[in-house]
């Protein structure tokens, strides 16, 4: 973390966020109090683009341009 501290990751597992679109090898870090997402890792493993508007953000194929998954803020 940008303090230097550590905070320990307690498993590691797959998460749906629908249907159709699964992340893995996601780090359960239960004393965070918010959920992150390294976009950079989000856009390879599906290898999609994100866009963001001011509170949501869409994920979508980059070969086809349908999106795959919606995100609020």
């Amino acid at each position: 973390m940008p303090s230097g501290e550590q905070a320990p990751i307690t498993s590691i597992g797959n998460l749906p966020l629908n249907s159709a679109v699964t992340l893995k090898n996601v780090l359960g870090v239960p004393s965070f109090k918010v959920d992150l997402m390294s976009v950079s890792r989000v856009t390879r493993d599906l290898n999609c683009l994100v866009t963001f508007f001011p509170h949501w953000c869409i994920l979508q194929d980059l070969t086809t341009r349908t999106t795959i998954g919606l995100g609020e803020q």
